[in-house]
């Protein structure tokens, strides 16, 4: 078991899986960060943050569960973190998320009271190893086989549909 790992605030939900049936607000989402972007950027940064909004099908439609969604993770080689901290500066608090993997790759959820799964995301670093990057990718498959969840990394601005030459080029650009 990992003890540990500790994220920045900014990068919280910004690799997300999602039902896929959101495509279309995925893409229209997408359309309205770019113009976003380019109406509020000038040489000193951003002058406005942008808030994403809601998906019309949240992933709680799933019903997908704490022990199911972890069982799959550790049948894939995903140790258990045991406490995910997230923050900024030198200010990092504990979360309500599990999270499982390392700091260069690992997969994060959070759950309702009832344990229904809230939201997935990934902290993924490039310089993770080959073998976590496969790991990751039959994991990802898994996934959209058993509940049709697409990646969007909303930081890239792209939607990733879960196919293993999707998931290879993703993982590797």
């Amino acid at each position: 078991m990992n003890n540990s790992i500790s994220i920045h605030e900014d990068d919280y939900c910004q690799v997300q899986l999602l039902p896929y049936e959101n495509i279309d607000f995925i893409r229209n989402e997408m359309e309205e960060i770019i113009g976003f972007s380019s109406e509020n950027y000038n040489e000193n940064g951003y002058k406005n943050i942008y808030v994403r909004k809601k998906p019309n099908i949240p992933i709680t439609e799933k019903n997908i569960t704490r022990s199911e969604l972890e069982n799959l993770i550790i049948n894939f080689n995903f140790e258990k973190i045991q406490d995910v901290n997230i923050g900024y500066g030198n200010s990092y608090n504990k979360s309500l998320n599990y999270g499982f993997g390392t700091k260069e790759c690992a997969i994060l959820f959070e759950c309702e009271k009832d344990d229904i799964v809230i939201t997935i995301w990934l902290n993924f670093y490039w310089i993770a190893t080959e073998k976590q990057k496969q790991d990751l990718e039959k994991l990802l498959i898994k996934i959209k086989e058993t509940w049709n969840l697409i990646l969007i990394d909303w930081n890239q601005n792209i939607a990733v549909e879960l196919s293993e030459n999707n998931i290879k080029k993703y993982l590797n650009e």
